[in-house]
This record gives structure tokens, sequence and C-alpha cells, in this order.
């Protein structure tokens, strides 16, 4: 019985551990998509600023901030909504 007993311990401890390091797993994963979500938002606002309109750079500024707040990138999120302010004063739009 007590030899029972601990294999069903282990294979519960082994099972904690899997879930845990799983979970770690996923959250860094997902962070990487945000990352990734975040650049392609920064591709798009490099295209507005060739070929798009002041509003476009405004709008799209804004996405690649928010990108980079779902990613938690604080740096690159204030870096961001600065430039938006910026771009969104030239289009004319007013920012609170």
């Amino acid at each position: 019985m007590k030899t029972f007993l601990k294999v069903v311990a282990v294979v519960i401890v082994m099972f904690i551990g899997f879930v845990f390091l799983a979970n770690i797993g996923a959250e860094h994963a997902l962070k990487d998509a945000r990352t990734r979500v975040a650049g392609d938002f920064e591709q798009q606002y490099a295209d507005a600023k060739l070929y798009g309109s002041a509003v476009d750079r405004c709008v799209r500024a804004g996405l690649v901030a928010e990108g980079y707040l779902q990613a938690r990138d604080s740096d690159n999120y204030g870096k961001w909504k600065a430039i938006e302010r910026t771009d969104c004063e030239a289009a004319g739009i007013p920012q609170q």
C-alpha cells in the first residue's frame, strides 16, 4: 500500500510539474506572438508613412503602440505613443 501511495504521489507531482512547465512555455509563445504582431504593425506604419496620409500615419502609430501594450513592452509602447501624438497632431487630430 505504501508503494502504491508513493507512486501516486510521484505521478501527481510530475503532472503538476508538467502543467507548470507547459504554462510557462505557453506564456513565452504568446509573448513572442504579440511581439511579432507589434512588428507587423510597425511594417504597416512604415508603408503608411510612404504611401498614406497623415491620418493613416496617426492611426497606424496608434496600432503599433497598442501592439506593444499587448506585448507588455513598456519601452516601445512609450516610444510609439509619442510617435502617435506627433503624427496625430500633424493630422489635426487632438489627443487626450
